[in-house]
C-alpha cells in the first residue's frame, strides 16, 4: 500500500509540475519538495515492509515443507513395512 501511495504522490508531483505549463498559476516550491520527500519516504518504508513480509513467507514455507517432507517419509516407511509384512 505504501508503494502505491508513493506512485500516487509521484503522479501528483508530475501534475503539479505540469500546471504552470498550461496556465498562469504558480506552484509553491515547498509543496513540490515535500511531496517528493513523502513519496521517497513511502517507497523506503514500503520496501522495508515488503522485505519483512517475504522473509516471513519464506520461513513459513520452509516449516511447511519440513512438515510435509517428514510426513511423506513417514508414510513411505509405513508403506514399505506393509509390503514387507504382506510378502510373507
Amino acid at each position: 500500500m505504501l508503494i502505491s501511495a508513493g506512485f500516487i504522490l509521484l503522479a501528483i508531483r508530475r501534475f503539479i509540475e505540469y500546471i504552470p505549463l498550461v496556465s498562469d498559476a504558480s506552484v509553491n516550491r515547498k509543496v513540490y519538495i515535500w511531496i517528493g520527500i513523502a513519496a521517497s519516504f513511502s517507497f523506503a518504508v514500503g520496501l522495508f515492509l515488503i522485505q519483512k513480509i517475504f522473509r516471513y513467507m519464506k520461513r513459513g514455507n520452509s516449516r511447511k515443507s519440513y512438515f510435509m517432507r517428514s510426513f511423506r517419509e513417514k508414510r513411505v516407511r509405513e508403506i514399505d513395512l506393509q509390503r514387507i509384512y504382506t510378502m510373507d
